[in-house]
């Protein structure tokens, strides 16, 4: 369905652009990979974990139109506390497990992705991480 809608706004509006947070490595669970790469839209994906930043430019390294930035989106400027499932297995991808709050992601890995899977959770200290609180200040979204 997602696909559908999306196909039929990128054929109407030839200028999509898109913010995507927690964009990972350009591949897992990415509902907009392929809109990026054949309508080459423009837009900001924004991943906090490093090394899957670095997967997610290497995965779109044919597309120059988005802007992507390595930071967290928190509820205050500065750096961040990052929790992520770290594992010793090669074949689970388990990188869409992360979370600012370490109760979310342990919730989070009561998911079938994870089953089977021996995780443990680690802290990453994200030193870019970015408000949201200016945007929404000036709109009529409350906190």
């Amino acid at each position: 369905m997602l696909d559908l809608l999306l196909t039929k706004v990128s054929a109407e509006r030839p200028d999509v652009f898109f913010v995507q947070i927690g964009a990972n490595n350009g591949l897992t669970d990415d509902p907009i990979l392929q809109f990026v790469t054949k309508y080459h839209w423009h837009g900001v994906l924004v991943e906090p974990q490093p090394q899957v930043f670095q997967q997610l430019l290497k995965n779109y390294e044919q597309e120059k139109q988005p802007t992507f930035e390595n930071a967290a989106i928190a509820d205050q400027n500065g750096t961040a506390r990052l929790f992520v499932a770290d594992h010793g297995d090669e074949n689970a991808d388990l990188t869409v497990f992360a979370s600012l709050k370490k109760d979310a992601l342990i919730r989070g890995l009561d998911n079938p992705q994870a089953a089977g899977v021996e995780v443990q959770v680690q802290e990453v200290e994200v030193p870019d991480a970015v408000s949201t609180d200016p945007y929404c200040q000036t709109s009529d979204h409350e906190n």
